[in-house]
């Protein structure tokens, strides 16, 4: 009986051998089957690594802080970070650059609350302490 795991594990691989070959390799590939190319310059064991997703860059993230920086009220800050569209990773960076701790159980709309808070929510409190605060 066939190894189902076994068989697609080794699809995967063959998948993979194909996708990151060059056109020499290809070439032998069609010419004389997987099993030589295999003992060849690339084992049929090697996986390369999925690509990684590009964020934001550092000046996306960047322009974010300083949208944040002239905000008023927490609903913008969630608005500005929500169309911002960035993902978990991002906002890790921006909390990040933001000197705010981030424990690997937030998600991203917990990472979004604790920057608002941080950047703007502290910024409000300070001012209704003071009495600076104006509707």
């Amino acid at each position: 009986m066939i190894d189902k795991k076994l068989l697609a594990d080794t699809l995967r691989d063959l998948a993979t051998l194909v996708e990151t070959s060059n056109e020499q390799e290809y070439a032998l590939l069609l010419e004389i089957g997987i099993g030589e190319l295999g003992r060849g310059s690339r084992s049929v064991k090697q996986r390369s690594k999925a690509p990684k997703r590009i964020g934001a860059s550092g000046r996306a993230i960047d322009e974010v802080i300083e949208s944040l920086k002239g905000i008023r009220n927490r609903e913008s800050g969630f608005e500005i970070l929500e169309r911002s569209r960035l993902t978990r990773m991002d906002l890790q960076e921006l909390a990040k650059r933001l000197d705010l701790h981030v424990m690997r159980e937030d998600n991203s709309h917990r990472l979004m609350e604790k920057i608002v808070e941080s950047s703007i929510g502290s910024r409000l409190n300070s001012l209704a302490i003071r009495g600076e605060l104006r509707a």
